[in-house]
């Protein structure tokens, strides 16, 4: 049983738990938890410690002053998605997942995608893999972190070490 005492005694409203660390969000939108293992960053808050095992809150100045609207967590990574928005990730980033335009781990919160990341629509979802992530734009386009840093709308088949797929998207439009 988690105690409410460790999270302002605020009635947890989100959950997401990666490999070996957790977040939750109590009502109110302005504050994230993160809690766990540290050893990539995952946990947002510069912490040297590996692991983690009081709750520590990350305020809306985290992510530009603006509440929550989701997040996800992936392995040794995680994503928020702000009420504008706007994507901040933290984390493991040996393969790009990040979406940060290079290969290294960052132990804060930084902004994915640069100025105009995507294509000024805006983000309402994130879903946080092993080493990849997606993102659900406002329009219901459907993007895609890859293993090359790079951000892209799935209109191209993705070819993985083994295996294919073929994603019908042009863009991906899913039903409100």
């Amino acid at each position: 049983m988690i105690d409410p005492v460790r999270f302002g005694g605020g009635l947890i409203t989100m959950i997401a738990a990666g490999c070996d660390h957790c977040m939750a969000q109590v009502a109110g939108g302005g504050a994230l938890y993160t809690w766990g293992e540290n050893l990539s960053g995952q946990l947002g808050h510069s912490v040297e410690d590996d692991c983690v095992v009081v709750p520590v809150v990350l305020h809306a100045m985290t992510f530009g002053g603006v509440d929550i609207a989701s997040f996800d967590a992936g392995y040794e990574y995680c994503m928020v998605v702000t009420l504008v928005g706007l994507v901040y990730a933290t984390g493991r980033n040996v393969r790009g997942q990040l979406g940060l335009g290079h290969m290294t781990n960052s132990e804060t919160f930084q902004r994915v995608g640069g100025t105009d990341p995507f294509q000024a629509q805006g983000v309402r979802m994130v879903s946080c893999g092993i080493q990849h992530s997606l993102f659900i734009r406002n329009d219901n386009a459907l993007w895609d972190v890859d293993w090359y840093c790079t951000m892209s709308i799935l209109f191209i088949p993705l070819q993985f070490p083994y295996l294919t797929f073929i994603l019908y998207a042009s863009p991906l439009i899913l039903p409100t």
